[in-house]
């Protein structure tokens, strides 16, 4: 419980000759290969740079609540030698990349994947169970593929798991072609502090909701004030679509500068639905459509002069609460 495990970035290392591990909120830096009977982790974090996580020769292991930080290889359900049965279960997990997926047989792999093709002529059998809802970056070619056959017989695939795409975004050029993508649902999590313009409107026609998140709290999402003409010097977040929303949760929202005295110049405007979930706002808001503000703090004031935290539009529907 509450362990760093160091990995490695080799083959063949590390294996446990037990009967069981359970690991509680542990991290792992780089690749594992499991070899227990069994093994289950809860609530863990993989940081892995150019390895798999092996399932290897365990025979029952469960992910549950994990998230797998990596560079295109996340878990490899694999096992060789042996003709024993293998169940692994994945429930509630997140995998991100840094970068597009490694590459296997002239195909980017998935998040998750299988390779069924040993023990050769054995009966070993491969069990994988998704469950809950998985949270994917879209560099992985989806969440699971079987790696060696189309569809071998030895492989059996249980997938009641619901998929939520999220961009893992580390640069202003990958937020920018994030925000603007042309789909029905936009999720992005920040990796770093990113400091980038906002220009045009957020999304497409087609777009109905926009999830942006951090991966701390204390990662910025700083808007540019030389930004296209409807911005001016102050920050205006609106939608493409005017039906849609956007959802702030768990990040700080600020601006690059504010260069005058007058009330709209300091402000963070939300020309849009727009809800805030435990986030911190170093700016004045302005609230013009629909606003839901939870458990999230407004910093509205500036060395210059002292300012209101909230300005809400004519019309305007704001609920604000929590701590």
């Amino acid at each position: 419980t509450d362990v760093v495990v160091k990995g490695t970035n080799e083959n063949y290392k590390g294996f446990q000759h037990t009967e069981k591990v359970v690991y509680n909120n542990c991290v792992f830096n780089n690749g594992n290969f499991l070899y227990a009977s069994e093994v289950e982790f809860y609530n863990c974090e993989f940081n892995l740079t150019s390895q798999y996580i092996w399932t290897y020769g365990a025979g029952k292991v469960l992910f549950k609540d994990c998230v797998f930080n990596t560079e295109g290889k996340a878990v490899l359900v694999y096992q060789e030698g042996s003709d024993a049965d293998q169940v692994v279960t994945f429930e509630d997990c997140e995998f991100y990349a840094s970068k597009s997926a490694y590459t296997w047989d002239g195909q980017h792999v998935a998040a998750i994947e299988i390779d069924g093709s040993l023990p050769n002529g054995g009966e070993g059998t491969f069990t994988v169970n998704l469950k809950g809802e998985m949270v994917l970056d879209p560099e992985f070619q989806g969440l699971c593929r079987v790696k060696k056959d189309a569809s071998p017989s030895n492989v059996t695939v249980n997938n009641e798991a619901t998929v939520k795409e999220v961009n893992l975004v580390f640069s202003e050029e990958e937020f920018t072609n994030a925000i603007h993508a042309d789909k029905e649902v936009i999720n992005i999590v920040l990796a770093n502090s990113i400091e980038t313009k906002l220009t045009g409107g957020v999304g497409t026609a087609n777009t109905q909701e926009v999830n942006i998140s951090a991966l701390s709290k204390d990662m910025q999402l700083v808007i540019s004030t030389k930004s296209d003409s409807y911005q001016g010097s102050y920050v205006t977040y609106r939608t493409v679509n005017p039906n849609a929303v956007i959802n702030f949760s768990n990040v700080t929202l600020d601006k690059s500068a504010w260069t005058a005295t007058t009330w709209n110049t300091y402000n963070i405007e939300f020309y849009t639905n727009v809800t805030l979930t435990n986030c911190v706002v170093n700016h004045p808001v302005t609230f013009c459509e629909k606003a839901e503000v939870v458990d999230t703090i407004i910093n509205g004031y500036r060395d210059t002069a002292d300012h209101y935290a909230v300005w809400v539009c004519v019309g305007a529907n704001v609920n604000i609460k929590g701590g």
